[in-house]
């Protein structure tokens, strides 16, 4: 194998444990038991049967530690989530965002 080679794989590596570090640190933020409990609480006060977690940036979160955690979680709780792909950008990325709702009735929900 040349030396450019294994510098390029080496390289590509290196980017994606780095991107994936970053979207762990994201989902950490993103998707903790309070910031997530208080989302829901301001949604049910007023008067949605549902809310939206949404990342801060288009990132897929859906597969982090974080994420896997907080589905688990809300189930313990009594909670239903569902990852449904949103388009929310202008250029019109999509990523996965966090549905939860706590009603058989989800009309509408608070974002």
């Amino acid at each position: 194998m040349t030396r450019e080679k294994v510098t390029k794989e080496r390289l590509g590596l290196f980017l994606a444990e780095q991107a994936k570090n970053a979207r762990e640190a994201v989902a950490v933020a993103c998707f903790s038991k309070d910031t997530v409990a208080q989302a829901c609480t301001e949604a049910a006060r007023d008067g949605y049967p549902g809310c939206i977690i949404k990342p801060p940036a288009p990132l897929n979160l859906r597969d982090t530690k974080a994420a896997k955690d907080l589905v688990a979680w809300l189930q313990g709780q009594g909670l239903q989530s569902t990852w449904v792909d949103a388009r929310d950008t202008p250029d019109g990325i999509d990523y996965p965002r966090l549905e939860i709702t706590w009603n058989a009735i989800t009309p509408t929900f608070a974002s």
